[in-house]
């Protein structure tokens, strides 16, 4: 883990028809790895500091996991959303700029304005009344959206 400069070469294949096997041959050039020296977060105001410590658990001295780091960094977006915050960006250091040996990991997040529900406009409901359908919308005009609010009223309409 941290090796983010590794590359893997060709690989070989060597047929040893008489045997019917094959020898693979497979050479690559790790490079050094990559570590966490200080962790930061920038741009986070709406959700403390802690807390967002809890989505990427990492310390200092860690190797370097983008994959790990980018999945984190879904998990708090998803939260912002979840809080209104359906425009959030949380911007992980590209991979190029990361420097084998000991590095300053620096998250950005960009919030966004948080989104209000307006107007809920009900179509196409032919036979069902409109206020049987508002009556099952965990939702209402003023609240924060929210993408889990969504697909449980969704999921309480398709049970009708």
């Amino acid at each position: 883990m941290g090796y983010l400069r590794a590359y893997f070469y060709e690989p070989v294949v060597n047929i040893d028809k008489a045997n019917h096997s094959a020898k693979l041959q497979l050479k690559l050039l790790e490079g050094a790895p990559s570590y966490i020296n200080d962790f930061n977060v920038q741009g986070s105001e709406s959700i403390s500091h802690k807390e967002v410590m809890k989505f990427f658990d990492v310390r200092k001295g860690d190797p370097v996991d983008p994959l790990s780091m980018r999945e984190s960094a879904q998990k708090l977006e998803y939260e912002y959303q979840i809080r209104g915050f359906k425009y959030v960006k949380v911007k992980l250091p590209e991979i190029e700029t990361i420097e084998e040996g000991y590095n300053d990991y620096n998250v950005t997040v960009e919030e966004g304005p948080r989104i209000r529900i307006g107007d809920i406009i009900i179509q196409g409901n032919y036979s069902t009344k409109n206020y049987v359908v508002t009556r099952e919308l965990t939702m209402k005009s003023g609240d924060l959206l929210n993408p889990e609010e969504i697909r449980e009223s969704r999921r309480k309409l398709l049970r009708l």
